[in-house]
């Protein structure tokens, strides 16, 4: 519905936010795609709202992650913020340091080669298709390499903690029954969480590979706030104690 020759920025950066915060992976990266495509956003801007916008959603994060594995230990209102605030704080200093604008961007050919032409692109019911099935087989690859990796990592808790970090679901499960302390697991499951698994990395930039928007950039900003998660948690359940 968005006229892409005359896009409203106000209305774009609004779904945007809307998609990214509260559809779950990868449809965030969907629209920070269309909307850097259609030079709506710039590159500097992508990177910055990408650890962000396209991220779990609510329904995952309160009815899936705090019913089933928190056990009551955090509440709600501090969860959200443990995940969400690294992100925002993320965001906010990488679009200050790399000095971007929230506007249309001089983008150049070099740059990008924005395609106006929709005539040839493919329809909603295709595109949603090709998201589903990607979807679903990054899921099962990630599923079959964390089982692999719990199998060759014998008794080494280090080597099964990463392993957590391949796919969510399977992390999260895992790091449950986890021999650890209650405020170690829950600090590692809100990270794990705030971090989606390598599984929702790779699903993102496979939508994302034509945009040539950088993977490092956005695992390294993925890896910043889970660390931070983490530590927030640790901080946390030890000053309640």
């Amino acid at each position: 519905m968005i006229d892409w020759n005359h896009p409203n920025r106000a209305g774009c950066l609004i779904l945007l936010f809307l998609c990214g915060l509260f559809c779950g992976y990868p449809v965030g990266a969907i629209a920070i795609g269309r909307l850097y495509k259609n030079q709506v956003i710039s590159k500097n801007f992508a990177h910055a709202i990408m650890p962000l916008c396209n991220n779990i959603s609510p329904m995952f994060l309160m009815g899936y992650v705090c019913n089933q594995y928190l056990n009551g230990q955090i509440n709600t209102i501090t969860v959200l913020a443990i995940i969400y605030l690294p992100q925002i704080c993320y965001a906010v200093l990488y679009y200050l340091i790399s000095k971007t604008a929230l506007h249309i961007s001089p983008f150049t050919l070099s740059e990008y080669a924005a395609t106006r032409n929709e005539s040839n692109a493919p329809s909603v019911i295709e595109n949603s298709i090709t998201t589903i099935t990607v979807i679903g087989i990054y899921v099962a690859v990630f599923s079959v390499l964390y089982n692999l990796a719990i199998a060759c990592g014998g008794n080494i808790p280090t080597f099964h903690i990463l392993a957590c970090y391949l796919e969510i679901t399977k992390g999260l499960s895992e790091l449950s029954v986890f021999p650890l302390s209650s405020i170690q697991k829950t600090a590692l499951i809100l990270s794990v969480t705030s971090f989606g698994g390598v599984s929702s990395l790779f699903q993102s930039m496979h939508i994302l590979k034509d945009t040539k928007l950088s993977f490092v950039r956005y695992t390294f900003g993925k890896c910043i706030c889970a660390v931070f998660s983490y530590l927030m948690t640790l901080l946390f359940l030890n000053y309640r104690i």
